[in-house]
């Protein structure tokens, strides 16, 4: 439901506009792709066309609210929101739509037009108070642990993806690598348990797998994307870091990384279950499964 399709909806007291949504919510988590660029180096972020069928402009940071019509009833990101949900508005076409994003259950799918280019701060700072966020993986990614990568380019993707394992990744709940290459196998179990993490749009849903599924999943090859999300998980005070960084950092390589010590925290009696204690983010792995003609069985 929006706005365009019952024109005196905006009318409504804001009491009612917000139980409106809540039921017309679907209650199960949703996926919603955003495009990251970075115009004279000022984040702008543009809903994708893809899946939705639309496209939303939120930039430079996304706001979050009720209708912009009634602006004493807006939410701006940054604020504390009890509510389950939030209202994101955008322009279509020169109308005001809303559209439902639960922070706490729905994946952010963040598309960089240049991954090298990602500032993960942006993204904290564009979404806060989201758990879910993830990134397309692209088998031509570098390979951890291989050297440095030959072209600039590759140097500021490895950049990006290791921060993730450090300080950069702070405060980002959940990371998830959606690789469509993965597929269930024919004579795997068709029911999902329901511990597994499943994510809906509007042509298919993603789902959690698991690098040692492989006898109900095709999982990829040996160094794809479970071997990236390893590399993260294996210690998150550790990063890899570039070679021309070397000298500057004062640190040196070895192994398999760069080992970087963790940022300090305030207290310095503080240990891993305090809660100053620098934390990184949670990976894992996504698939995608296509809707068939007329399923939507859940």
């Amino acid at each position: 439901m929006d706005t365009a399709s019952f024109h005196r909806f905006t009318f409504l007291p804001p009491e009612i506009q917000q139980q409106i949504w809540m039921l017309a919510a679907e209650s199960t988590p949703g996926a919603h792709f955003f495009t990251y660029t970075s115009p004279d180096e000022e984040s702008e972020i543009t809903r994708q066309i893809r899946n939705i069928r639309r496209t939303t402009v939120f930039g430079p940071y996304l706001t979050l609210g009720m209708p912009d019509d009634n602006r004493s009833v807006v939410r701006i990101a940054g604020q504390e929101n009890t509510d389950d949900f939030l209202l994101g508005t955008y322009q279509d076409k020169g109308v005001t739509r809303n559209v439902i994003v639960r922070s706490n259950t729905d994946l952010i799918i963040i598309c960089p037009a240049d991954l090298g280019q990602l500032c993960w701060s942006t993204v904290k700072a564009d979404c806060p108070g989201f758990e879910h966020f993830a990134l397309e993986y692209d088998p031509s990614w570098p390979r951890f642990g291989q050297g440095p990568p030959l072209t600039e380019r590759g140097k500021e993707a490895c950049e990006c993806l290791a921060s993730l394992a450090s300080d950069g990744g702070y405060k980002l709940m959940n990371v998830w690598f959606i690789d469509y290459s993965l597929r269930r196998r024919p004579d795997a179990d068709g029911n999902l348990p329901e511990y597994r993490r499943r994510f809906w749009c509007a042509t298919g849903r993603f789902v959690e797998v698991w690098a040692c599924q492989n006898e109900d999943w095709y999982t990829g090859p040996e160094d794809g994307v479970h071997k990236l999300v390893a590399s993260l998980r294996k210690d998150r005070e550790t990063r890899l870091k570039l070679a021309e960084d070397l000298e500057e950092m004062g640190i040196h390589m070895h192994g398999d990384g760069v080992e970087i010590p963790p940022p300090e925290p305030e207290d310095p009696d503080a240990t891993p279950e305090s809660e100053d204690f620098p934390r990184g983010p949670w990976f894992g792995v996504l698939a995608f499964e296509p809707w068939s003609p007329g399923d939507r069985v859940r």
